[in-house]
């Protein structure tokens, strides 16, 4: 079911071969691999393409892109991987990459609209060799985010707790432990023997491991950002960015449109890819995590006045909230000086292990038997499923709640 082509295949190289995963966006894997054959070192680096089979539908679209991976050069040698059926994301690009590593020993692993700059490949194959053997840094990562301590810092490269999967390098036996990786059940929890993971590794990571450990999703950025947060793993970065993510336009899988992640390119000749990797202080560490959690919340800033107008028109100012996610800390972040009373936290999910803010998340059930008259349901998605379950149970609650248009027409 597989088919390969492959040009000049050579032996395992002293540089790392580049793996790109691509499905059917003829526009973005042109300018991604395009911008691989730029690079320095390009012509010493062996390519290997991931090209899943196409969906029903998707056929004259797949054979364009296989029309433009045929005629790529540039690089020692090229090796497409043509799939025959429609494989998925998960089996063709993280199956087809452990299968190379394996035999390669390590990876540039790129997905197909990331963008890099042409010092790419010398950070990568120069940071692997460095890393091989290290205990805590664990890949090579092309892409920065935006923030500002970073770009304030006297420094070329950077330690930093939060890896990227947009264009990075990683050794075997690395990437075997992001796969063999799960999320432990008391690491999701609010208790406060787990809750300092969120306060110095970044609170949008709750909500992630949460639907990671649910099985509402499965990326290895989150398996990586798991270990990092248990295992004070640490990646190493360019100061300013090596890579661009061009899929934040609306065609990616998991992805609206954005600017949030955009970036400018280090394109300047005179960067120092050799340059002895800078680790954050404390305090720096606590304001580029801060950057991810700003990243994470989706909405304006408008959306919390909206529920805040809503309470007022119910003329309340104690009430409990339902959802204990991002949006909550967001909430209660902007309603510290509201002289609100939080009487209780309610989610559907709760357990006896369940706390959020230093106060226990009751069920459902248990919510039932507290003196609750208004409830505030933080949630984008959930409110219909969870007002029904309520009255299902027969409650009478007050919710206060935003429809779902009222937070999409403050998107970014």
């Amino acid at each position: 079911f597989v088919n390969f082509f492959s040009r000049t295949v050579s032996s395992r190289s002293e540089y790392s071969p580049a793996i790109v995963g691509v499905y059917d966006r003829l526009d973005h894997v042109r300018r991604t691999v395009l911008s691989l054959a730029r690079c320095e070192l390009a012509e010493s680096t062996d390519l290997f393409v991931l090209s899943d089979g196409p969906k029903e539908g998707d056929e004259k679209q797949i054979s364009k892109v296989r029309r433009f991976l045929h005629d790529v050069r540039g690089f020692k040698s090229v090796t497409i991987i043509e799939r025959s059926t429609n494989l998925g994301r998960i089996a063709n690009n993280r199956n087809g990459i452990a299968e190379i590593i394996r035999k390669q020993q390590r990876a540039i692993i790129m997905e197909d609209d990331n963008v890099c700059a042409p010092q790419f490949l010398k950070f990568q194959n120069y940071w692997l060799e460095r890393i091989k053997h290290h205990n805590t840094i664990v890949a090579a990562c092309g892409y920065t985010a935006p923030s500002v301590v970073l770009r304030k810092a006297n420094f070329s490269n950077v330690l930093l707790p939060r890896f990227s999967a947009w264009g990075y390098g990683i050794w075997d036996d690395r990437f075997q432990e992001l796969l063999d990786t799960k999320i432990k059940k008391e690491h999701i929890s609010l208790r406060a023997d787990s809750a300092h993971i969120f306060m110095q590794y970044g609170r949008d990571l709750y909500s992630k491991f949460r639907s990671h450990f649910f099985g509402n999703i499965d990326a290895l950025d989150i398996r990586m950002w798991y270990l990092q947060a248990t295992r004070s793993y640490l990646t190493v970065h360019p100061k300013i960015s090596l890579v661009k993510n061009i899929g934040y336009d609306g065609t990616g899988l998991h992805s609206m449109p954005s600017q949030k992640f955009d970036v400018q390119l280090e394109l300047q000749t005179d960067y120092d890819h050799r340059s002895p990797a800078y680790r954050l202080s404390r305090s720096e560490t606590y304001e580029f995590v801060k950057w991810f959690e700003d990243a994470a919340n989706v909405w304006d800033d408008g959306v919390t006045d909206k529920f805040f107008a809503k309470i007022d028109d119910a003329g309340t100012k104690c009430f409990a909230i339902w959802g204990t996610d991002i949006l909550t800390y967001l909430f209660l972040r902007d309603a510290d000086d509201r002289g609100y009373t939080i009487s209780h936290f309610i989610n559907t999910w709760a357990d006896e292990d369940s706390f959020f803010n230093g106060q226990k998340v009751l069920t459902p059930e248990e919510a039932m038997t507290k003196d609750i008259s208004h409830i505030v349901v933080l949630s984008c998605k959930s409110v219909d499923q969870i007002i029904s379950h309520a009255k299902h149970l027969g409650a009478d609650f007050k919710f206060i709640y935003l429809n779902e248009d009222e937070f999409s027409d403050k998107k970014k």
